[in-house]
């Protein structure tokens, strides 16, 4: 559960794919169970634009990276 039990992408812009990596453009959002000192009050809702890195082989994923 976590912090953010909630939480999800919306608002995906855009998807590139260059060989094996795929960069998805997209807003991570979530609630806040609990305070998170200086990050979010309980309750409230964050969200961050991020661009998510996959790197794919064999039909796997294997590797996976957020930046933002």
């Amino acid at each position: 559960e976590g912090a953010f039990p909630d939480k999800h992408f919306e608002n995906r812009r855009a998807q590139h794919i260059d060989g094996n990596n795929v960069l998805v453009e997209h807003t991570w959002v979530g609630t806040a169970q609990t305070d998170v000192p200086g990050f979010a009050q309980a309750g409230e809702v964050v969200r961050i634009d991020i661009c998510t890195r996959y790197t794919v082989r064999d039909g796997l994923v294997v590797e996976y990276h957020d930046y933002g």
